[in-house]
């Protein structure tokens, strides 16, 4: 090889100048290198700036870089282990010189020679006594490499690696080396695609600190999700975005079509394949997710588990979507490519590939899937048979919108001829909370049912079963947009008279949503007995997520039934079979939200906090994947509160900042009662301002009329009225608070024991034990708590009690005084004490409580970010303005500007003052 050739390939690359601050990855490098570590792997796609980071990195530590860029060249084993002498004698010539003379005579040593030969060396070369490496040795491109001889001579070196090398593998695709046997050694430091996407700051970093665009949150966080921080495509966009006026225009329809995108990928991807590859990647490419038997009907092969496999090996933009490795799918620009390239050269396959893609699903029972497919390819006779089978079923579909916008596609004259397909359309919309488009689709069905009617005949039949659905509808829409929940259930009823004996699926769910209207009538045993019903159709047709979904309902009567280790057990079914289904079909169901988030509601109030925790987030990462009735920002309410009992207030004020956003694009009911919610955290912050202000906005008012729908608002207004009564406060009018607040007590408890709510019960008589307590009836009081405490006990209900605080400590240590209970109300003083609720001041029964600091929601003009947020416990640090921005992975001039936003809305001017406004806040 020529001395020419030899420096070009040995020279490391010039490092870009304005690159995006990677701290993050930069440590972790450093860890490996800090742990003596003998490997560093950098396997990622093409595009996701895996030189870059190294070139980086390496400057930054200091240490002699020796740099080999590999090419198809290097296949030859001579050539390759020259190379490797020449990027060492760059850094190390006493190391190199040797084994490169060696290398360039007529008759060079064996491979295993040749690499023993280098290790010597490199043994030999220490320019200090440190066991530490003392060379950084980086292979680029090591895709390149598909010769076994040279596959071999790397195996030598890294298998006998002296301590003063440390080796960088830079590659699209991993090396056959043992790399387990790495991991279990703790030898070996990676990072791949996912570590090395941009994160959502470094997105808005790049586009905005570097390439000047000027972008707002709103289209970053656009950008950032359809490249999935693809750096590549990131950069493609940015620079096809200078100088252009519609910015936002050009991001919403920015996609794998685009040229820049099309060409990079085309050539540096694509043509790369093998033939039959690329035949897959096109034929599969329609598929939003892959598995491999589905592969095999659609693709037309037979072993498409080995190359999917292979694909994920080689890092060909492909995303596994389970532990289990069976569900995958294509990185979204790469997908758009495919399909793309499927249209312009075999655009006669495209609706024969769809009809595959649907038939496997059709022939498994998951209909939700079929329809979709069904859709796309305008196969209108098997798309009516599937709707006219499981329409409602698209309710559990992950994509509802896509759902809606491909039946739109269809012309009017087929949807206006097949009322099936209005009907799915219509469960569509429902379930995303369109409810005025619903009630716009059911009155479109309902002309097309009386233009055709003919009585009698087989026509009516079909169109009985129709009203089924309709009736169903209806049902919905009168409660969601009136909340009369007698006609709702007439509806219900209506809808189950109409619907065929054999129609179970149907049947399953319509029983399942009466039995959640009888539950909030009051009729407990019949909502209970109804939801056993739909949980049973269910099974019986063999439906996975109509069975995890209605379950999950279930578990909601068994909650507010007092069941909670019944209602826990019927959650964690729920998911186990929800997690079934997304290994069937790699689609996540309605269920699992709901499951997830009544399991940590169950578990808080059992004060299995972390566990809690750790459901209620999962709940919320599956609410955020699936586009169903709006919930608003109520799951992050129920977040806050578990972090709040966790002592963490800085994260439930984050969660609490969520909650608001999300509530804003809500229903106005579902609004209210996140804002209700909100108010609750406030008492239990000791904000009790915030919370009065809460109940003067809401105009709810101590003599109202009461409902299960409202008595969460209620209760909580009684805990507002019983706040202001107290002595401590001494405000106006707090002995008319404590009557008022008695009154709306006796009224709700009158509602719930009715309906044999009996969490709700417990939650009430705590309370009134409280008011009475306030007033000044302490054996009343105690009376009313020892009835509570009965019906809680059985089930170990904690969290209805301690989150009362220092309010209840005095009157559960008499409680346990008398014997009351006394293993199970020992218990609960355990986590007062814990919890620091046993003050002095309780147990002497003065109740001249001293309330922590009110949180910087109530008081600060404007709430501080989730940045600012995560700044503010650094400013109590040593750490300087660069550490700090290097610690977040952001900018200085970034990270000066979060820290003057937190000056300005504290409303001080130095970091020390910040500190103590923080801390009196509460906030750390």
């Amino acid at each position: 090889m020529s001395e020419i050739l030899l420096a070009t390939k040995t020279h490391i690359p010039p490092l870009r100048s304005h690159l995006v601050n990677r701290q993050r990855l930069i440590h972790r490098l450093n860890e490996g290198l800090g742990q003596n570590n003998r490997l560093t792997l950098i396997s990622a796609p093409a595009g996701f700036g895996k030189t870059t980071l190294i070139n980086g990195w390496v400057r930054q530590t200091g240490m002699p870089t020796a740099w080999l860029s590999l090419d198809k060249g290097d296949n030859d084993p001579v050539r390759f282990i020259t190379g490797l002498a020449a990027a060492i004698r760059r850094v190390a010539p006493e190391a190199g010189d040797h084994i490169l003379a060696m290398m360039q005579v007529p008759q060079p040593p064996a491979v295993e020679a040749a690499i023993s030969v280098l290790i010597n060396d490199l043994a030999e070369y220490s320019p200090t006594d440190s066991q530490s490496p003392n060379i950084i040795l980086v292979l680029e491109d090591y895709h390149e490499i598909i010769a076994g001889a040279v596959h071999e001579a790397l195996r030598l070196l890294t298998d006998h690696l002296p301590h003063q090398l440390h080796l960088v593998i830079i590659s699209r695709v991993d090396p056959p080396l043992p790399l387990a046997r790495f991991r279990a050694r703790h030898e070996i430091t990676e990072v791949r695609s996912a570590d090395l996407r941009f994160t959502p700051e470094e997105t808005g970093s790049f586009l905005n600190e570097i390439m000047h665009l000027n972008l707002s949150p709103e289209n970053i966080s656009l950008l950032d999700a359809r490249t999935e921080g693809w750096i590549a495509g990131l950069q493609m966009a940015a620079v096809s975005m200078q100088g252009r006026a519609d910015a936002a225009g050009f991001i919403q329809n920015f996609s794998g079509s685009h040229r820049f995108v099309l060409d990079f990928l085309v050539e540096e991807v694509l043509g790369c394949q093998p033939v039959e590859i690329q035949d897959f990647l096109l034929k599969t490419s329609i598929l939003d997710r892959l598995t491999p038997s589905l592969c095999n009907a659609v693709a037309g092969v037979e072993d498409s588990q080995s190359t999917l496999a292979w694909m994920e090996q080689t890092n060909l933009f492909l995303v596994p979507l389970d532990d289990e490795r069976q569900w995958y799918r294509y990185h979204h620009l790469f997908a758009d490519l495919l399909r793309n390239q499927l249209k312009r050269l075999h655009p006669e396959i495209v609706p024969s590939l769809y009809s595959r893609a649907g038939k496997w699903y059709a022939d498994r029972r998951l209909i939700t899937p079929a329809i979709s497919y069904a859709l796309q390819a305008k196969d209108i006779e098997q798309l009516e048979q599937l709707v006219m089978e499981a329409s409602l079923t698209v309710s559990f579909y992950s994509d509802l919108k896509t759902l809606i916008e491909d039946i739109e596609t269809l012309p009017d004259e087929i949807v206006q001829s097949h009322p099936w397909l209005s009907i799915a359309r219509a469960w569509a919309l429902n379930s995303s909370g369109r409810f005025d488009e619903t009630e716009s689709a059911l009155r479109g069905v309902e002309t097309m049912l009386a233009e055709r009617s003919n009585p009698g005949g087989k026509e009516e039949q079909g169109t009985r079963h129709i009203e089924g659905h309709l009736a169903a509808l209806h049902s919905y829409q009168v409660f969601f947009q009136g909340g009369d929940w007698k006609r709702a259930i007439e509806l219900a009823q209506n809808s189950l008279e109409f619907l065929p004996q054999n129609d179970l699926r149907t049947r399953a769910f319509v029983n399942g949503w009466m039995a959640g209207l009888l539950e909030r009538s009051g009729q407990r045993e019949s909502a209970i007995q109804t939801m056993q019903e739909a949980v049973s159709l269910s099974r019986k047709v063999g439906d996975l997520p109509s069975i995890s979904f209605e379950l999950s309902q279930l578990a909601g009567l068994e909650f507010t039934w007092g069941k909670l280790n019944q209602a826990l057990a019927s959650c964690r079914e729920a998911i186990l079979i929800s997690e079934e289904n997304m290994r069937q079909t790699g689609y996540t169901s309605l269920a699992a939200k709901n499951a997830y988030l009544l399991a940590g509601r169950i578990l808080y109030e059992r004060n299995e906090l972390l566990a809690a925790e750790q459901s209620m987030r999962k709940g919320i990462e599956s609410n955020e994947r699936i586009e169903a009735v709006a919930e608003g920002g109520f799951p992050y309410m129920l977040l806050a509160r578990i972090l709040l009992a966790r002592g963490d207030q800085a994260a439930a004020l984050k969660e609490m900042q969520e909650a608001r956003g999300y509530s804003q694009q809500a229903p106005a009911s579902v609004k209210n009662y996140t804002e209700a919610w909100e108010a609750l955290l406030y008492l239990q912050q000791g904000n009790l301002a915030a919370a009065i202000r809460w109940a003067q906005e809401s105009e709810l008012h101590f003599d109202d009329e009461v409902s299960l729908r409202t008595y969460v608002k209620h209760i909580i207004l009684a805990r507002v009225l019983i706040a202001q009564g107290r002595s401590e406060f001494k405000l106006k009018g707090a002995d008319r608070g404590l009557q008022e607040a008695a009154m709306l007590l006796d009224r709700l408890l009158a509602l719930v024991e009715s309906t044999g709510n009996v969490k709700y019960v417990i939650e009430t008589r705590t309370l009134q034990a409280l008011a009475l307590n306030a007033r000044g009836n302490f054996e009343g009081a105690l009376n009313t708590l020892e009835s509570a405490i009965k019906l809680a006990e059985p089930e170990g209900f904690v969290r209805t009690f301690v989150d009362e605080g220092a309010h209840i400590a005095r009157l559960l240590k008499e409680a346990a005084a008398r014997g009351i209970s006394p293993t199970y109300v020992s218990m609960l003083v355990g986590v007062l004490e814990k919890e620091g609720h046993m003050t002095a001041e309780a147990i002497q029964g003065n109740e001249k409580l001293s309330l922590p600091s009110a949180p910087a929601s109530g008081l600060l003009p404007e709430p501080l970010t989730e940045r600012e947020l995560e700044i503010l416990p650094l400013l109590r640090s040593s750490l300087s303005l660069p550490e700090i921005a290097g610690r977040l992975t952001i900018s200085v001039n970034t990270a000066r500007t979060h820290i003057k936003h937190i000056y300005d809305k504290f409303d001080v001017h130095s970091r020390s003052a910040a500190i103590e406004r923080a801390e009196k806040l509460g906030l750390l």
